[in-house]
Protein backbone atom coordinates (compact mmCIF):
# COMPACT_ATOMS: atom_id res chain seq x y z
CA UNK A 1 0.00 0.00 0.00
CA UNK A 2 1.45 3.29 -1.07
CA UNK A 3 0.22 6.41 1.54
CA UNK A 4 2.81 8.77 0.49
CA UNK A 5 4.51 9.54 -2.76
CA UNK A 6 7.63 11.16 -1.05
CA UNK A 7 9.50 10.18 2.20
CA UNK A 8 12.03 13.00 3.64
CA UNK A 9 14.78 11.83 5.86
CA UNK A 10 16.68 14.86 6.89
CA UNK A 11 18.72 16.37 9.84
CA UNK A 12 16.38 18.78 11.11
CA UNK A 13 19.06 20.91 13.14
CA UNK A 14 20.62 21.16 9.69
CA UNK A 15 17.91 21.90 7.08
CA UNK A 16 14.84 21.80 8.94
CA UNK A 17 13.94 25.40 8.47
CA UNK A 18 15.94 26.00 5.46
CA UNK A 19 16.13 23.72 2.51
CA UNK A 20 14.13 20.59 3.51
CA UNK A 21 10.99 23.00 4.99
CA UNK A 22 11.23 24.86 1.35
CA UNK A 23 11.61 21.65 -0.71
CA UNK A 24 8.25 20.18 1.16
CA UNK A 25 6.08 23.35 1.05
CA UNK A 26 7.29 22.82 -2.91
CA UNK A 27 6.43 18.88 -3.00
CA UNK A 28 3.31 18.92 -0.87
CA UNK A 29 1.55 22.93 -1.28
CA UNK A 30 2.77 24.06 -4.51
CA UNK A 31 2.59 20.51 -6.96
CA UNK A 32 0.59 18.35 -4.38
CA UNK A 33 2.70 15.70 -3.72
CA UNK A 34 1.75 13.78 -0.24
CA UNK A 35 5.18 13.82 1.09
CA UNK A 36 5.70 12.69 4.39
CA UNK A 37 7.88 15.24 6.58
CA UNK A 38 8.57 14.04 10.55
CA UNK A 39 7.48 17.43 12.39
CA UNK A 40 3.70 17.18 10.31
CA UNK A 41 2.85 13.94 10.64
CA UNK A 42 3.77 12.66 13.98
CA UNK A 43 0.79 13.06 16.02
CA UNK A 44 1.35 13.41 19.91
CA UNK A 45 1.04 10.20 22.16
CA UNK A 46 2.39 8.03 19.05
CA UNK A 47 5.51 6.30 19.17
CA UNK A 48 7.73 7.88 16.58
CA UNK A 49 9.87 4.95 15.31
CA UNK A 50 6.77 2.89 15.00
CA UNK A 51 5.37 5.96 12.62
CA UNK A 52 8.46 6.65 10.64
CA UNK A 53 9.34 2.83 9.86
CA UNK A 54 5.46 2.64 8.75
CA UNK A 55 5.77 5.94 6.78
CA UNK A 56 8.77 4.37 5.18
CA UNK A 57 6.88 0.92 3.90
CA UNK A 58 4.10 3.12 2.61
CA UNK A 59 6.42 5.88 0.68
CA UNK A 60 6.98 5.66 -3.16
CA UNK A 61 9.69 7.56 -3.22
CA UNK A 62 12.33 8.73 -0.78
CA UNK A 63 14.56 11.31 -0.49
CA UNK A 64 17.68 11.48 2.18
CA UNK A 65 19.18 15.23 2.68
CA UNK A 66 22.52 14.06 3.68
CA UNK A 67 23.77 16.95 5.87
CA UNK A 68 27.03 17.87 7.93
CA UNK A 69 24.88 16.95 11.07
CA UNK A 70 23.61 14.16 9.50
CA UNK A 71 25.51 11.52 10.83
CA UNK A 72 25.73 12.69 14.52
CA UNK A 73 22.00 10.88 14.92
CA UNK A 74 21.72 7.64 15.71
CA UNK A 75 17.93 8.17 14.68
CA UNK A 76 19.20 9.62 11.21
CA UNK A 77 21.23 6.24 10.27
CA UNK A 78 18.45 3.73 11.96
CA UNK A 79 16.13 5.53 9.48
CA UNK A 80 18.32 5.78 6.68
CA UNK A 81 19.38 2.13 7.16
CA UNK A 82 15.35 1.23 7.03
CA UNK A 83 14.73 3.56 3.73
CA UNK A 84 17.63 1.30 1.80
CA UNK A 85 16.62 -1.55 3.01
CA UNK A 86 12.49 -0.69 1.85
CA UNK A 87 13.75 0.40 -1.18
CA UNK A 88 15.87 -2.56 -2.45
CA UNK A 89 12.99 -4.66 -0.86
CA UNK A 90 10.00 -2.79 -2.58
CA UNK A 91 11.69 -1.88 -5.38
CA UNK A 92 10.71 1.86 -4.12
CA UNK A 93 13.15 4.85 -5.62
CA UNK A 94 15.61 6.58 -3.90
CA UNK A 95 17.26 9.97 -4.35
CA UNK A 96 20.27 11.85 -2.54
CA UNK A 97 20.75 15.29 -1.58
CA UNK A 98 24.15 16.25 -0.32
CA UNK A 99 23.74 19.51 1.23
CA UNK A 100 26.50 21.30 2.65
CA UNK A 101 28.55 18.28 2.45
CA UNK A 102 31.18 15.96 -0.26
CA UNK A 103 29.69 12.67 -1.19
CA UNK A 104 32.97 11.71 -0.59
CA UNK A 105 32.58 12.47 3.12
CA UNK A 106 29.45 10.76 3.44
CA UNK A 107 31.10 7.44 1.45
CA UNK A 108 34.49 7.34 2.92
CA UNK A 109 32.77 8.80 6.37
CA UNK A 110 35.52 11.42 6.87
CA UNK A 111 35.11 14.94 7.85
CA UNK A 112 32.43 15.67 10.41
CA UNK A 113 31.01 12.19 9.24
CA UNK A 114 33.85 10.64 11.00
CA UNK A 115 33.93 12.68 14.18
CA UNK A 116 30.35 11.51 14.72
CA UNK A 117 30.96 7.60 14.50
CA UNK A 118 34.03 7.86 16.39
CA UNK A 119 31.43 9.21 19.28
CA UNK A 120 28.79 6.31 18.32
CA UNK A 121 31.95 3.74 18.34
CA UNK A 122 32.03 5.04 22.40
CA UNK A 123 28.84 4.78 23.19
CA UNK A 124 27.99 1.38 20.99
CA UNK A 125 30.80 -0.20 22.20
CA UNK A 126 29.58 -3.68 21.73
CA UNK A 127 27.17 -2.92 19.12
CA UNK A 128 29.52 -3.77 15.82
CA UNK A 129 27.23 -4.83 14.08
CA UNK A 130 25.08 -2.01 14.28
CA UNK A 131 27.66 0.42 13.61
CA UNK A 132 28.60 -1.56 10.32
CA UNK A 133 24.73 -1.50 9.45
CA UNK A 134 24.84 2.40 9.79
CA UNK A 135 28.16 2.71 7.80
CA UNK A 136 27.03 0.70 4.72
CA UNK A 137 23.96 2.68 4.65
CA UNK A 138 26.23 5.86 4.34
CA UNK A 139 27.92 4.20 2.26
CA UNK A 140 25.27 2.37 -0.01
CA UNK A 141 23.27 6.11 -0.47
CA UNK A 142 26.42 8.12 -1.50
CA UNK A 143 27.22 5.12 -4.32
CA UNK A 144 23.62 6.41 -5.78
CA UNK A 145 23.82 9.62 -8.20
CA UNK A 146 21.64 12.69 -6.95
CA UNK A 147 22.64 16.39 -6.24
CA UNK A 148 25.26 18.09 -4.40
CA UNK A 149 24.62 21.36 -3.37
CA UNK A 150 26.75 23.83 -1.07
CA UNK A 151 25.00 26.93 0.36
CA UNK A 152 26.54 29.97 0.40
CA UNK A 153 27.55 32.94 -1.75
CA UNK A 154 29.28 30.92 -4.08
CA UNK A 155 26.46 29.20 -4.80
CA UNK A 156 24.72 32.15 -6.96
CA UNK A 157 21.32 33.76 -6.27
CA UNK A 158 18.56 31.70 -6.46
CA UNK A 159 20.28 28.38 -6.80
CA UNK A 160 18.90 26.61 -3.79
CA UNK A 161 15.44 27.38 -5.51
CA UNK A 162 16.14 25.90 -8.73
CA UNK A 163 18.09 23.41 -7.26
CA UNK A 164 14.63 22.36 -5.15
CA UNK A 165 12.56 23.16 -8.35
CA UNK A 166 14.72 21.05 -10.36
CA UNK A 167 14.36 17.97 -7.56
CA UNK A 168 10.12 18.82 -7.62
CA UNK A 169 9.99 18.30 -11.54
CA UNK A 170 11.97 15.11 -11.70
CA UNK A 171 10.18 13.32 -8.56
CA UNK A 172 6.84 14.42 -10.47
CA UNK A 173 7.58 13.07 -13.79
CA UNK A 174 8.64 10.15 -11.73
CA UNK A 175 5.30 9.32 -9.87
CA UNK A 176 3.27 10.21 -13.11
CA UNK A 177 5.23 7.60 -14.79
CA UNK A 178 4.19 5.04 -11.99
CA UNK A 179 0.77 6.03 -11.33
CA UNK A 180 0.45 5.13 -15.43
CA UNK A 181 1.74 1.96 -14.88
CA UNK A 182 -0.30 1.18 -11.99
CA UNK A 183 -3.03 2.10 -13.87
CA UNK A 184 -2.31 0.29 -16.72
CA UNK A 185 -1.86 -2.62 -14.50
CA UNK A 186 -4.94 -2.12 -12.45
CA UNK A 187 -7.06 -1.89 -15.98
CA UNK A 188 -5.36 -5.16 -17.53
CA UNK A 189 -5.79 -7.15 -13.93
CA UNK A 190 -9.88 -5.94 -14.11
CA UNK A 191 -10.53 -6.91 -17.65
CA UNK A 192 -8.64 -9.98 -17.33
CA UNK A 193 -10.65 -10.75 -13.98
CA UNK A 194 -13.90 -9.38 -16.26
CA UNK A 195 -13.44 -11.54 -18.83
CA UNK A 196 -12.77 -14.84 -16.79
CA UNK A 197 -16.18 -13.54 -14.58
CA UNK A 198 -17.86 -13.72 -18.13
CA UNK A 199 -16.01 -16.87 -19.27
CA UNK A 200 -17.63 -18.57 -15.60
CA UNK A 201 -21.11 -17.06 -17.03
CA UNK A 202 -21.05 -18.39 -20.14
CA UNK A 203 -20.01 -21.57 -18.82
CA UNK A 204 -22.69 -22.12 -16.30
CA UNK A 205 -25.18 -21.05 -18.89
CA UNK A 206 -24.20 -23.50 -21.23
CA UNK A 207 -24.40 -26.42 -18.39
CA UNK A 208 -27.74 -24.90 -17.52
CA UNK A 209 -29.21 -25.13 -21.10
CA UNK A 210 -27.96 -28.58 -21.49
CA UNK A 211 -29.64 -29.52 -18.27
CA UNK A 212 -33.03 -27.83 -19.35
CA UNK A 213 -32.72 -29.70 -22.80
CA UNK A 214 -31.65 -33.04 -21.46
CA UNK A 215 -34.62 -33.16 -19.21
CA UNK A 216 -36.99 -32.03 -22.06
CA UNK A 217 -35.93 -34.86 -24.13
CA UNK A 218 -36.03 -37.41 -21.07
CA UNK A 219 -39.62 -35.73 -20.35
CA UNK A 220 -40.24 -36.24 -24.05
CA UNK A 221 -39.59 -39.79 -24.08
CA UNK A 222 -41.57 -40.69 -21.03
CA UNK A 223 -44.46 -38.67 -22.59
CA UNK A 224 -44.23 -41.20 -25.37
CA UNK A 225 -43.62 -44.25 -23.26
CA UNK A 226 -47.25 -42.77 -21.76
CA UNK A 227 -48.97 -42.47 -24.60
CA UNK A 228 -47.93 -45.99 -25.90
CA UNK A 229 -49.06 -47.49 -22.88
CA UNK A 230 -52.23 -45.32 -23.11
CA UNK A 231 -53.39 -46.70 -26.88
CA UNK A 232 -52.07 -50.41 -25.85
CA UNK A 233 -54.89 -50.03 -23.35
CA UNK A 234 -57.54 -49.20 -25.71
CA UNK A 235 -59.95 -51.06 -27.22
CA UNK A 236 -59.75 -52.04 -31.16
CA UNK A 237 -62.75 -49.95 -32.15
CA UNK A 238 -61.44 -46.82 -30.28
CA UNK A 239 -57.94 -47.20 -31.51
CA UNK A 240 -58.99 -46.11 -34.62
CA UNK A 241 -61.04 -43.16 -33.56
CA UNK A 242 -57.60 -42.53 -31.11
CA UNK A 243 -55.44 -42.12 -34.28
CA UNK A 244 -57.73 -40.13 -36.29
CA UNK A 245 -57.89 -37.02 -33.17
CA UNK A 246 -53.72 -37.44 -33.23
CA UNK A 247 -53.58 -36.96 -36.90
CA UNK A 248 -56.33 -34.52 -37.00
CA UNK A 249 -53.67 -32.62 -34.64
CA UNK A 250 -50.51 -33.32 -36.55
CA UNK A 251 -52.40 -31.86 -39.62
CA UNK A 252 -53.25 -28.39 -37.98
Amino acid sequence: MVTYDVFLSFRGIDTRKNFTGNLYNCLQHQRGIKTFIDDEKIKKGKQITHTLLQAIKESRIYIAILSPNYASSTFCLTELAAILDCSKLRGRMFLPVFYDVDPSHVRNITGTYAEAFAKHEVRFRGEKEKLQKWRNALQQAASVCGWHFIPGPGSGPGYEYKLIGEIVEYVFEKINHEKIDELKDGAKEFFDDLEESVKEIIDDLEEDVKEIVDDLEEGYDDLKEDVKEFYDDLEEGVKGIFLNIVSFFDSN
